[in-house]
């Protein structure tokens, strides 16, 4: 089935220029969790597909996530290009369309199938590919925020006749708004059906893209001689609230160029239902666009062929996620296409107090090219904060039917079969979630498995039958005895390291106590020969020991059946941290002047000498990371998630 009715090189041009919306969406950052700085990410591509898997046996596609926390649940829009399985009577609806899923807001519920609410833009009144082009519209997507003026949900969408600005498909940017983050509507003009025109196309009269200009085309003509009428179309609005006003910022194109605007506008101004829109001009002017939404200036640009798609907040201020051509790639699944625009790879900056962009930063990688020469291989990245701290990253990529299909893509169309798939941003350098597999099957012996990332060997210590995967956790079964494990580590095959940090979660029930941090050997328990290490207790009373003595000790609340620790070693300082369930316990600790650590192995131990603590002792989520280091590790093609749900509740 046939898509949108135009070219398919029109198609491809287009789609490889315009290969990302602008979500805006600021997350704050827990004081636990590990803070993405000015310097390359550390990122670990953990789960796959989770929306998608659909060619070739039909044409769905999947892309432009955004999303906001309500409530209890996260609330996704998705763009999809066919959207008639999407409507409520399974009528044929026209075009790219936006369509809503909801998914549970914690740890569990960003890692699995999101649930389908509906089709939220309304639908084209065309009854087959063949209607007028007047009947024709589709919708792009923008940012979804939150107002702190009347704590409504709004999100930028695009109106457009068509997906291809060589012929000015993209005709303004509308707003839509929920109360309640399920029922969506255009907003409309005080009095009149007509839906506000935030940013429109506009005509300029100018002698280049980046001008000067002397203003709007007159009756589609330049007005000065050497000047052309050029066409600037508006895509990718995202906004941020502030209390009078939002703020924000929106790509503009000019002919086959994209560039990024600063935007602000101002609700009920000038009177109750009005909308006040300005753009910061090249002149680093504000200036104030038309009353239908065009402009008669010249935007200053911010980022050329920057596709912004996410602000998060970061310790400096915030953070802007995008994706940029990667004209250096060399790697990654072929798209047939040669040109450097037929490349793609993340990256971000830094956003200061005045909403100035900082250096761009790329994401690199040691298992997967990171520059891809596919233009649809890493787009669209929306940064997602989960209650547990970890940052979740969803985004739009075709490296799943540009690898499987020899037939792909249709007519040059890359963006056919594209998935949104779920990743996980972290400077883990080795992690096990102790899921179960067929090398390491369900109540399997933890002894001799290897990590999940990082291939490290597990060495387990204590009586038969001893630790055993259960339930994506090592544990004990609840046996009576001291159990441990470690796995070897060594400085030496991690040089420039300056900090340790070991994660993990551990259910102590069964337990006098639980052990956890730096050994000095693998072959031997944490109460031998642990180095810098942590022990907690059921009722949440904890010690930090180093050299075999106490460093520091003390008691928080706790649930005893999952229990949060990091412990982080800072090498050249010599000064040990330790958080418990994401909060401060012991801060800037320092080790004896006389101890010198060694460091050749990380592990746990489960201390139960006595038969007088029923329960189960177990360990999950663990990790080791090394914050000084850079890792982008991904997994799209290994993911075990279905398609998101089809059906409505």
């Amino acid at each position: 089935m046939q898509i949108f009715d135009v070219s398919s090189f029109d198609i491809r041009f287009i789609r490889t220029i315009f290969v990302a919306f602008l979500s805006l969406i600021c997350l704050a950052y827990p004081a636990s969790s590990q803070q993405v700085e000015a310097t390359t990410p550390n990122v670990t591509m953990s789960v796959g597909s989770i929306l998608g898997e659909s060619y070739p046996d039909n044409s769905q596609t999947f892309y432009n996530p955004t999303g906001i926390q309500i409530g209890d649940s996260f609330h996704f829009l998705v763009q999809v290009a066919s959207g008639d399985e999407f409507s409520s009577d399974d009528s044929f609806c026209w075009g790219d369309q936006i369509v809503h899923f909801t998914a549970e807001m914690s740890y569990e519920g960003l890692r699995s199938t999101p649930q389908l609410i509906g089709r939220i833009s309304p639908c084209s009144p065309c009854t087959d590919l063949q209607c007028s082009y007047e009947d024709r519209f589709m919708w792009g997507l923008g940012g979804l925020f939150k107002s702190s003026l009347d704590g409504a949900y709004f999100v930028g969408v695009e109106y457009a006749k068509g997906d291809n600005v060589l012929v000015g498909d993209f005709k303004e940017i509308r707003l839509m708004r929920s109360v309640d983050g399920f029922s969506w509507n255009q907003v409309l003009e005080p009095g009149s059906e007509e839906p506000v025109k935030l940013v429109s196309q506009s005509n300029l009269s100018c002698q280049a893209e980046t001008g000067p200009c002397s203003g709007p085309c007159a009756g589609g003509n330049a007005v000065a001689q050497g000047e052309s009428c050029l066409l600037f179309q508006f895509l990718d609005l995202n906004l941020l609230s502030e209390q009078d006003h939002w703020w924000g910022y929106v790509r503009f194109v000019v002919s086959t160029t994209s560039y990024l605007a600063k935007i602000r506008i101002f609700p009920d101004d000038p009177s109750p239902g009005e909308f006040r829109v300005e753009l910061l001009a090249k002149d680093d002017t504000w200036k104030r666009v038309g009353a239908s939404g065009e402009i008669d200036f010249l935007p200053k640009n911010l980022w050329r062929d920057g596709f912004v798609n996410a602000l998060i907040e970061s310790p400096s201020g915030c953070q802007v996620w995008a994706s940029e051509y990667a004209p250096s790639a060399v790697g990654g699944c072929d798209d047939g296409n040669n040109s450097p625009a037929s490349t793609s790879r993340f990256a971000y900056r830094e956003v200061d107090a005045e909403r100035n962009l900082g250096s761009v930063h790329y994401l690199g990688s040691r298992s997967r090219p990171a520059e891809t020469i596919n233009s649809t291989g890493r787009l669209m990245p929306l940064p997602v904060r989960d209650p547990d701290g970890s940052l979740m990253l969803f985004s739009a990529s075709s490296d799943r039917v540009c690898e499987a299909f020899p037939s792909w893509p249709p007519g040059g169309n890359t963006y056919v079969g594209m998935d949104i798939v779920q990743t996980e941003i972290t400077d883990a350098w080795i992690r096990d979630g102790f899921s179960a597999t067929s090398s390491r099957p369900e109540g399997s012996s933890l002894d001799g498995s290897t990590t999940e990332l990082g291939n490290e060997t597990w060495t387990a210590l204590g009586t038969t039958p001893g630790l055993v995967i259960r339930d994506g956790t090592a544990t004990d079964d609840g046996a009576v005895d001291t159990r441990a494990a470690n796995i070897p580590f060594s400085l030496s095959d991690y040089p420039d390291t300056a900090e340790i940090v070991v994660r993990g979660r551990v259910g102590a029930t069964g337990s006098q106590w639980v052990g956890f941090g730096l050994n000095s050997t693998h072959t031997s328990p944490l109460l031998s020969t642990g180095q810098v290490w942590v022990l907690i207790r059921p009722n949440g009373s904890w010690e930090l020991v180093g050299e075999g003595q106490t460093l520091s000790s003390g008691t928080v609340s706790v649930d005893p059946e999952a229990i949060s620790l990091e412990l982080a070693y800072e090498i050249e300082r010599r000064r040990v941290d330790l958080r418990i369930d994401g909060v401060s316990a012991a801060n800037d600790v320092a080790l004896p002047m006389s101890f010198t650590p060694t460091l050749e192995a990380i592990g746990f131990q489960f201390f139960d000498p006595l038969p007088d603590q029923p329960g189960d002792n177990t360990l999950d989520r663990f990790e080791v990371a090394l914050p000084t280091q850079s890792i982008f590790t991904d997994g799209f093609e290994s993911g075990n998630r279905t398609a998101w749900s089809s059906e409505t509740p």
